[in-house]
């Protein structure tokens, strides 16, 4: 069998072409979401079943140069005015007070307390927490609460996520138009180049010096955007403009790598409201305010009692500013807490995961410690459901 040598030229555009498609998947915490789209509202990105580790999974993002992706994520630590909980991590379920909080450090997306390390899915989102521990570390514990609630109720603020995404949208036009043409230079321009005119003097200068203007441009404007918008170390972002002086390929996928760390001081319900269709946004927000109404202790048992507190604290914060955002959308809780489409033999169902079951009364096998509900005789629709 013969096979036909890659050229140099067609070697580098395979390269560049590799480089590319790396930029398009991403390695997140489990508590973060992707949203991503080329056109219109956006969706949650692609991921994965086989592309997934302890305690992170892999996202695909749209892969075309114009496309917007957002990145929000909770918290994997939970505060309270006692203290706070690690919820991820090989340190999951450990509690420590603010008595007991020595250290407070943001280094990119790794936060650690009292050299206990937790990982964020932006730089951003790490040095936010961060100041705001410091802070509530410094005050009367009287006086913490207040301060959380202004956190939490800041985090599912509609109007803040809107002119947060307005300013993203002014920020990085002019670096998503640089990005395509890019794009287009590079995979398009060349190609058509390469395969179809002859070489002649003069013709890789007129096609490099196109490439190494488009090229600085995008990083002039990505420097700029990302100074703009990200609050990042400087460390952090001359790393990143260097890593984009080594392949074009950075600089095509430039806007949407800005735009997915934007939105790190906000839930990830509040910027599903704003990015999403609605009828995804009701798919979408339906899971998580089951799991805030019907919390399993699976996930920590035998966490402390101080620990289980302050995680209940946090999670009836986010409930109610949960149910507060979902008020002022005109959306009922109660239409998004349906029971499922009754199978056949079902008798019970689970309300945290909506798993249906033929017993007449116990718990939820998947969420262990979730009572099981009898079916109404008027139940109504609600998300998808499997009978066990």
């Amino acid at each position: 069998m013969m096979y036909k040598v890659l050229s140099d030229t067609e070697l580098i555009l395979l390269i560049i072409g590799v480089i590319y498609l790396s930029e398009c998947l991403l390695w997140l915490p489990d508590q973060a979401v992707a949203f991503s789209a080329a056109f219109g509202r956006l969706k949650p990105a692609w991921r994965p079943a086989f592309l997934q580790r302890i305690d992170s999974h892999a996202e695909i993002l749209s892969l075309v140069p114009w496309s917007r992706s957002v990145i929000a994520a909770d918290w994997p630590i939970a505060v309270s005015p006692d203290g706070l909980c690690i919820l991820s991590g090989s340190k999951s379920g450990t509690f420590i007070s603010f008595d007991e909080l020595k250290s407070v450090e943001a280094d990119q997306r790794t936060l650690r307390l009292n050299r206990i390390a937790t990982k964020f899915a932006a730089s951003d989102g790490a040095a936010y927490v961060a100041k705001l521990l410091q802070e509530l570390r410094s005050l009367p514990a009287d006086q913490r609460s207040d301060v959380l609630n202004v956190a939490v109720e800041s985090s599912f603020s509609l109007a803040d996520v809107s002119r947060r995404l307005e300013n993203v949208e002014r920020a990085t036009s002019n670096l998503r138009i640089v990005s395509l043409f890019l794009f287009l230079w590079v995979f398009v321009h060349g190609s058509v180049l390469y395969y179809t005119v002859e070489p002649h003097p003069g013709m890789l200068t007129r096609y490099l010096t196109p490439l190494g203007i488009l090229w600085l441009t995008g990083i002039v404007l990505f420097a700029f955007a990302q100074r703009r918008l990200l609050t990042n170390s400087s460390t952090e972002q001359i790393s990143r403009i260097a890593t984009m002086c080594f392949s074009p390929a950075g600089v095509m996928r430039a806007s949407s790598a800005i735009t997915r760390e934007a939105f790190s001081a906000f839930n990830p319900a509040a910027v599903a409201a704003v990015v999403m269709w609605s009828s995804s946004f009701r798919a979408t927000v339906c899971e998580r305010l089951r799991h805030l109404q019907h919390p399993s202790e699976a996930d920590f048992p035998v966490a402390s009692d101080e620990f289980k507190m302050a995680r209940d604290w946090f999670r009836n914060q986010h409930l109610t500013a949960l149910m507060k955002m979902l008020a002022e959308m005109s959306i009922a809780p109660e239409d998004l807490l349906k029971s499922p489409i009754r199978d056949n033999d079902a008798r019970t169902w689970c309300p945290r995961c909506l798993n249906q079951y033929t017993l007449e009364s116990g718990t939820c096998h998947d969420c262990v410690d979730i009572s099981l509900l009898g079916f109404a005789e008027s139940a109504g629709e609600s998300c998808s459901a499997t009978q066990k």
